[in-house]
C-alpha cells in the first residue's frame, strides 16, 4: 500500500466516523486536504509558460496561414525523440568501444531541447496552457515521490494541522436507519456504506454551479477518471452507465447516473455531462475549504421539541415504509412482465410505480413540527 493510498483511506475512515457522529471535518483539516489536490506553483525563474509564449509567437511567423494539427505534432515529437535516441546509441557505441559513427553530448543536448520544445507544441495543439503543463509536471513529480515514500518535492506543503476542538457548525440528522433503507428502496439502489443517518434531499439533474476563478484564485485540477470513478481527498465520484438498459426500463430518464460521497444521485444525458457536474461539485468543495475559517457562531439554546414530534416522525416512517414495500413489489412485477414480454402488464406496473413514487416523495417532503 502506497503512502498516498494509506493517507486517503485513513482520511475516508476519519470522515466517515465524523459523519456518523454528526460532526463534519473542521476547516483547517479539510483545507489541507484541498491544498494537496491543487496544482503546485511552478518554481521561481524560467517556466514552461515562457517557452509556451515563445512557441506561439514563432508559430505565427513560421506558418501564419495554416496551423499544424495534433496528429502532426505527435509525429513531430516522435521524430525528435527518435533523433535523440539515435545520438544516445552512438554515445553508447563509443563507450563500449564498438566500431561505428560517434556523436557528442552537445548534440544530445540539442536533440533533447528539440524534444522539450516539441512537447510544448503538442500541448499547445491540444489546448493545454504553459502554466497548466508546468503545474502538471510539478504535480506528477510530487505524486510519484509521495507514492514511493520519497522526501524530495518540487514544492513543499505545510504539515496537516491536528484535528481538534469543536467544529464551527453542528447539525443533527433526523433520518433514522429505517428511513435510509426506505429511501434506498425508493431509489432502486442498494444501500451504500455510510448512507444510514443521512438526511433526505430531493434528487436534482442540474449540475452544481462552479464560480469562474478570478486572476488570483487557485485553479483546481481536473478529476482523474478510471474510467467511471474519480477519487478525491474527501471521497469519490461514481458514474453508472445505464445505456445498455432497454428504453422501456429507463422510461425516458437520462442514462448516466452520477453519485458520490455526500452527493445526491443525479442523471445526465452524456458521460461528459456527468463528469462536468462532478467537476463542478469538486471545485466548489475545494475552493470552499480554502476560504478563511469563519468564527464560530454564538451557541443557540436548544429548543424543546413538541411532544407530538416523535409520534409524527414515526407515523411518517411507517407510511413511507408501507409505500416502499408496495414499490418493491410493483418493481418486481414490472421486471417479470418485461422479461416475459407482457407489454400491457408492464405499462400498468410502470404507471402504478410512478404513482407510488410520487406519493412516497410527497410523504418524505412533509414538514414536521420542530424539523428544519
Amino acid at each position: 500500500m502506497t503512502a498516498d493510498t494509506a493517507e486517503r483511506e485513513a482520511f475516508e475512515k476519519w470522515a466517515y466516523d465524523q459523519w456518523q457522529n454528526s460532526r463534519p471535518p473542521d476547516n483547517a483539516w479539510l483545507g489541507w486536504q484541498a491544498r494537496a489536490a491543487l496544482p503546485a506553483r511552478a518554481p521561481e525563474g524560467w517556466t514552461l509558460a515562457d517557452l509556451h509564449r515563445a512557441n506561439a509567437a514563432r508559430q505565427e511567423e513560421w506558418c501564419p496561414d495554416q496551423k499544424p494539427d495534433l496528429s502532426f505534432r505527435g509525429n513531430e515529437l516522435a521524430g525528435e525523440i527518435g533523433e535523440a535516441c539515435n545520438v544516445i546509441k552512438k554515445l553508447e557505441r563509443e563507450r563500449l568501444g564498438w566500431a561505428g559513427s560517434r556523436d557528442t553530448l552537445e548534440h544530445l543536448a540539442e536533440e533533447l531541447a528539440d524534444g522539450i520544445m516539441c512537447i510544448d507544441l503538442v500541448a499547445n495543439a491540444a489546448g493545454i496552457s504553459g502554466d497548466a503543463l508546468m503545474a502538471a509536471v510539478v504535480q506528477k513529480f510530487n505524486a510519484t515521490s509521495q507514492a514511493r515514500g520519497f522526501k524530495t518535492m518540487l514544492s513543499a506543503s505545510p504539515p496537516p494541522p491536528e484535528q481538534g476542538g469543536e467544529p464551527a457548525v453542528k447539525y443533527t440528522c433526523t433520518t433514522s436507519t429505517a428511513m435510509a433503507k426506505m429511501l434506498a428502496t425508493y431509489k432502486y439502489q442498494t444501500p451504500k456504506i455510510g448512507s444510514e443517518g443521512q438526511p433526505y434531499r430531493a434528487p436534482t439533474t442540474e449540475p452544481l454551479a462552479s464560480p469562474a476563478p478570478g486572476p488570483d484564485e487557485p485553479v483546481v485540477r481536473a478529476l482523474e477518471w478510471n474510467p467511471y470513478r474519480a477519487e478525491t481527498p474527501f471521497g469519490y465520484y461514481l458514474v453508472e452507465d445505464q445505456t445498455d438498459l432497454p428504453e422501456r426500463v429507463l422510461n425516458g430518464r437520462a442514462p448516466f447516473l452520477l453519485s458520490g460521497t455526500r452527493l445526491d444521485y443525479s442523471r445526465h444525458a452524456t458521460l461528459k455531462a456527468a463528469r462536468a457536474a462532478a467537476q463542478a461539485d469538486y471545485e466548489r468543495r475545494i475552493l470552499s475549504a480554502l476560504q478563511p475559517a469563519q468564527p464560530a457562531p454564538a451557541p443557540v439554546a436548544a429548543q424543546p421539541q413538541p411532544s407530538a414530534w416523535p409520534a409524527a416522525l414515526a407515523m411518517r416512517e411507517r407510511c413511507g415504509a408501507v409505500l416502499a414495500s408496495h414499490i418493491e413489489g410493483r418493481k418486481a412485477a414490472q421486471d417479470k412482465a418485461l422479461m416475459c414480454g407482457r407489454t400491457a402488464e408492464a405499462k400498468a406496473q410502470t404507471a402504478a410505480l410512478n404513482a407510488l413514487s410520487m406519493a412516497l416523495e410527497a410523504i418524505l417532503a412533509l414538514p414536521l413540527d420542530g424539523e428544519g
